[in-house]
């Protein structure tokens, strides 16, 4: 059984790349798991200033390169806070509004999509029980 990483453990990262695809609007955004959000950030942006932060989303609108970046075992929460930046910030991008159907659809597509991408890659059993409360 794989251990749960701790702060001692050596960098660690999984990337999926463009996973969570919005198709009409013809945008996908990388997927990273890490042992170390700050690291992982760095290397995508050399240049990025934005100090210690538990979660990131990242978008560049020159190269539409767009990254979601959570430790290895997010809480809900912390999956929903990072996907709504990703939808806000690209529904904006391509000049939609902030319709709440069209927010709600695809924010819950995105949750979706992360969460399962990190039940496949969490640390441990892979049980989807315990990330849901009864």
């Amino acid at each position: 059984m794989t251990k749960i990483p701790s702060k001692n453990t050596e960098f660690r990262e999984v990337i999926a790349k463009d996973r969570l695809e919005f198709k009409a609007l013809d945008l996908a955004v990388n997927l990273v798991l890490t042992t170390d959000v700050e690291k992982s950030t760095l290397k995508i942006d050399p240049k990025y200033d934005g100090g210690a932060t538990g979660a990131l989303w990242i978008f560049n609108p020159t190269t539409q390169d767009a990254h979601i970046i959570l430790p290895f075992r997010p809480d809900m929460g912390m999956i929903a806070h990072e996907c709504w930046h990703c939808v806000r910030r690209l529904l904006r991008y391509i000049g939609a509004e902030l319709d709440n159907e069209v927010v709600a659809y695809h924010l819950g597509y995105a949750v979706n999509v992360v969460y399962e991408f990190v039940m496949e890659n969490k640390p441990g059993p892979k049980s989807k029980k315990k990330w849901r409360k009864k």
